[in-house]
């Protein structure tokens, strides 16, 4: 059987040489949210999963293609491993991809399902509340990893918005404008019911901004998050 683009994008990924290889699966132009993690574009998309790759010191993926067509591939993925920390590690979730006319990815979603690393299971989907660009699939993910009176502060120091209502405007908002090239999770700290995560974001207008949000959980869902960062200017420009 002929392996499709999916196929050698997971043999890839548990490669010593994926990086090189899955950039040429994707169109020039193409999108990728890797568990919220956004790269557009061949060499951005370069950047992420190479940040991606040096996440472990091993990995192996599974994969069933339970959708295929010929512009559009799904798949259920697993994948074990061990850490950089020597720990090891299992997680699994959905990918999906739309294909061009000679079969490579101009876009792809791969959304983690659960994982024994909780806190990147949530950090995913609070990402894809700001990065899929359908409505309907960012709503479907507010209402799972929001809590309902969750509170949202951000860079800027004002702005506040409170309840799963506001912060989907706010998604609504933000997707109009100008997205960004990439945005990364660089480190992650976990502390009794609080994440204290660090990030890098590469708006296409002004360049890279770097920041840390901290997020205070009430079980699996998110009840409050605030963003810092000294690139506050970089981070917005272009946005409403």
């Amino acid at each position: 059987m002929t392996k499709t683009s999916l196929d050698h994008y997971f043999e890839l990924l548990d490669s010593d040489t994926g990086v090189d290889g899955i950039n040429e699966l994707f169109t020039e132009n193409a999108l990728a949210i890797y568990g919220g993690e956004v790269a557009r574009g061949h060499d951005w998309i370069g950047r992420l999963h190479r940040s991606v790759i040096g996440r472990r010191k091993s990995s192996r993926h599974e994969w069933t293609i339970v959708e295929k067509t010929r512009d559009r591939l799904v798949a259920q993925w697993q994948e074990s491993g061990v850490d950089l920390h020597d720990k090891e590690f299992t997680a699994s979730g959905r990918a999906v991809t739309s294909l061009d006319d000679t079969g490579r990815i101009s876009d792809l979603r791969l959304s983690f399902e659960s994982g024994t690393d909780r806190i990147r299971v949530i950090l995913g989907r609070h990402l894809e509340a700001f990065a899929l660009e359908d409505p309907d699939d960012r709503r479907e993910v507010i209402a799972q990893v929001y809590h309902e009176d969750v509170r949202f502060f951000e860079a800027d120091k004002v702005s506040v918005f409170t309840g799963r209502a506001e912060i989907a405007a706010r998604t609504d908002q933000v997707l109009t404008m100008a997205q960004p090239l990439l945005a990364q999770i660089d480190g992650v700290m976990e502390n009794h019911h609080a994440v204290l995560w660090q990030w890098t974001i590469v708006n296409p207008i002004a360049g890279e901004a770097r920041g840390w949000e901290v997020v205070r959980l009430d079980g699996d869902q998110i009840r409050e998050f605030v963003v810092f960062t000294e690139d506050a200017d970089t981070l917005v420009e272009g946005m409403p």
